[in-house]
């Protein structure tokens, strides 16, 4: 951020460096929205006054949780030292052990909401390049989303790389590129 002074000077806030790594991080976090459409089919009524209602109530409760998380998260490290991982930086109790597994579980029954998009797409351009095998390599498809994303969750230490590279490259293309292919 600059700051301009009425006397005419300016001041740069060091910290700004680092928005362009963070700016694939908030790409990132607005690319669930393809789920929308699996979302509309499961609706006994999808009729679009329900779909509305569905998506506001949807962003309610995630506003909700997230401003929750986020004062939480403030009052706990407002001090300004934090690390890229949070969850490392509050000390060890069961508390935090339990709280520590529960993302666990968030992040291990989360990950098929992400690799059905992402086999979708992926069948659609194997559809596109060699016509008639959609749906044929299912298993292969599956299998190869789910051993590629466990080398990237082994080998990467830091996970604000993975976010920045997801969200630079991979939700853009997932989200806005790939379900264009015919």
């Amino acid at each position: 951020m600059v700051v301009h002074r009425s006397n005419g000077s300016r001041k740069v806030n060091s910290g700004d460096i680092l928005c362009p790594r963070l700016a694939p991080v908030f790409v990132f976090s607005f690319t669930c929205h393809q789920n929308i459409f699996s979302i509309h089919n499961e609706l006994s009524d999808n009729s679009l006054p329900r779909v509305k209602s569905v998506i506001k109530s949807c962003i309610l409760i995630a506003v909700c949780v997230y401003v929750t998380v986020a004062s939480i998260g403030y009052m706990c490290f407002g001090n300004g030292e934090w690390k890229d991982n949070i969850i490392l930086m509050y000390p060890s109790s069961p508390v935090i052990s339990i709280a520590q597994v529960a993302i666990g579980l968030l992040v291990l029954l989360s990950y098929p909401l992400q690799v059905h998009p992402c086999r979708a797409s992926l069948d659609k351009v194997i559809g596109a390049i060699l016509p008639g095998k959609e749906g044929s390599l299912y298993f292969g498809m599956t299998l190869g989303i789910i051993v590629s994303g466990w080398i990237v969750a082994v080998t990467v230490q830091d996970l604000s790389v993975v976010l920045a590279l997801v969200g630079a490259t991979g939700s853009t293309t997932i989200c806005y590129i790939l379900p264009v292919c015919k």
